[in-house]
């Protein structure tokens, strides 16, 4: 691709107001390698030992705190039923939540999926350090949530954590719920239809050059990730 761009660069053009669908993957870099697990529970927590136990107590904490938060907040959480539309299922929970101008998380899927984690291994022959366990990164299937939130900003988006160290983030945002919700900030009268809008009231292309680019914080903070 890049020798493609320094022969052809000069005679492509690329314009587009807004991608459709944006994913976006994140991670602590602080806990990405192995290295950086032990040093996050030896020296910044004490942890002399670092057993599986160890690791899997995070994943406990974590997954109490989302059921007690989803609980305290009365908002649904349950188990995606495997071939289940997802954005399908939420709908008339998202409608209902826009509806009463409201902000903030509204559902929150638990999945079962594969992920980066660490697990904690027992050296097979003694060392110098009889509390030394081996920390080996690995590729394995558990809980993940969905949560389903409406942004003041951004407008509906999925942000899915994994509840095993490194708690991996996915998050998936839509420049066309984004854009819609620019234009109502601004008082333009447009139809939207499924993934695009079609029609808009007035012409958009003098309007859209005046709008703030993408915000990067929102007017309430939202906490959903595990608290290290």
């Amino acid at each position: 691709m890049k020798t493609f761009l320094d022969i052809f660069g000069h005679l492509l053009s690329f314009h587009y107001y807004s991608f459709d669908r944006i994913v976006m993957r994140g991670y602590l870099f602080s806990l990405d390698h192995c290295s950086s697990i032990v040093y996050f529970f030896k020296e910044l927590h004490g942890v002399k030992e670092i057993t599986k136990q160890v690791l899997s107590s995070r994943t406990k904490d974590y997954q109490s705190w989302v059921e007690a938060y989803a609980r305290n907040n009365h908002i649904p959480i349950i188990w995606a039923q495997h071939g289940l539309d997802k954005e399908e299922y939420v709908l008339t929970y998202q409608k209902k939540m826009i509806r009463a101008s409201k902000t903030g998380v509204y559902f929150i899927f638990k999945s079962m999926e594969q992920e980066i984690t660490f697990r904690s291994i027992k050296p097979r022959y003694p060392t110098n350090d009889p509390l030394y366990q081996i920390i080996k990164r690995t590729y394995s299937g558990f809980t993940h949530y969905y949560f389903y939130i409406i942004d003041p900003v951004l407008g509906p988006i999925i942000v899915r954590i994994a509840s095993f160290l490194p708690f991996v983030a996915t998050y998936w945002l839509n420049g066309h719920s984004y854009m819609e919700v620019k234009l109502k900030q601004s008082g333009i009268r447009f139809k939207k239809k499924i993934m695009h809008l079609p029609r808009l009231k007035i012409l958009l292309s003098s309007k859209l050059s005046q709008m703030d680019s993408l915000v990067t914080s929102s007017s309430n903070d939202l906490t959903i990730g595990p608290i290290l």
